[in-house]
């Protein structure tokens, strides 16, 4: 589904409408949504194991770990997640197979690697490019 990048009352209404009621689709892919939609849809649509999102937060990490937590796939690029929230969403999505980390300016290697030690299903994860620091 792609949308102008407004997002309305009707369109999240259809979304969960969408995800509670077809069995069948596994991913979601979201972008520019308030929190407050985000919280709607995510307490509605548990057939999806899927999410993909771009420029999410830590609020999102919440959500997703308190509504979400079938998923097998979940796409967090260029998202605002930090060292902190990554271990608190993967304990509370133990399914995850799935994992893109891409653009994530805001984790580094030691926060990952430590983020996803709980996840005993992973089987593949894209981590954010970690620049070196020259002294």
């Amino acid at each position: 589904m792609c949308y102008d990048g407004r997002v309305t009352s009707k369109r999240v209404s259809s979304l969960i409408r969408l995800g509670t009621n077809c069995k069948n689709i596994h991913t979601l892919k979201r972008n520019l949504m308030q929190t407050s939609e985000i919280l709607r849809l995510f307490m509605h649509c548990t057939y999806v194991h899927g999410l993909c999102f771009e420029t999410s937060g830590n609020i999102d990490v919440f959500a997703i770990r308190s509504y979400m937590s079938q998923l097998k796939h979940l796409e967090l690029r260029f998202s605002t997640v930090t060292d902190k929230a990554l271990p608190f969403l993967c304990k509370g999505c133990p399914n995850l197979e799935y994992l893109d980390l891409v653009g994530c300016r805001y984790l580094t290697s030691d926060g990952v690697t430590n983020g996803i030690s709980s996840l005993k299903n992973l089987k593949e994860i894209k981590k954010p490019e970690f620049t070196a620091l020259l002294y």
